[in-house]
């Protein structure tokens, strides 16, 4: 009969935890010289971004290697990536992503009969009420551990430049890397 009781000390402690992984990456900073954005976030390129990858995990390695290629060459690209899954970075999100025209977010997971990965439904939850949002698209990629080439990064890349310039969505989720 106490279960709804016994639930909310987990709600109130993972609202905790941002402000403490916050506190531990400024700690780790000092000890190491290493720092990962704040703690929840690690942005790069997203100043002037127009079009970004969203994504955790293995991968934004190689994603954040061929958006410095990128930009290199003159395009206007950004990686977001997330640190822990929960408690998700709503508002990092929110507000690192806003300015951007469109946001591909990858997920390594698959939801079978949702709509999109886990990861996509969070961010597309976490901008409902933003009055600046961005075109927001999911790319399932690297299920069964399969890597992620930086020249499947390049090409998505370049796909959410010509929706940023044109506006037009073919896709709402795509898969890449799936053997045909």
């Amino acid at each position: 009969d106490y279960y709804f009781e016994h639930k909310m000390p987990q709600v109130e402690a993972m609202e905790k935890a941002k402000e403490v992984m916050k506190e531990v990456n400024e700690e780790y900073a000092r000890l190491s010289g290493r720092k990962y954005g704040n703690g929840l976030t690690v942005a790069y390129g997203l100043d002037d971004a127009e079009a970004a990858v969203f994504l955790l995990g293995s991968a934004a390695g190689t994603v954040r290697y061929v958006a410095r290629e990128l930009r290199r060459e003159g395009y206007k690209v950004g990686v977001l990536r997330i640190r822990a899954f929960r408690p998700f970075p709503v508002e990092d999100v929110v507000e690192k992503l806003s300015n951007v025209k469109v946001v591909c977010v990858m997920d390594r997971a698959i939801s079978y009969g949702a709509c999109g990965g886990p990861l996509f439904m969070e961010v597309r939850s976490a901008f409902y009420d933003s009055p600046e949002k961005p075109i927001i698209l999911n790319y399932i990629y690297g299920l069964g551990g399969r890597d992620l080439p930086p020249a499947v990064a390049r090409k998505i890349f370049l796909e959410l430049l010509d929706i940023a310039e044109t506006g037009r969505v073919k896709q709402l989720i795509n898969y890449v890397g799936v053997r045909e």
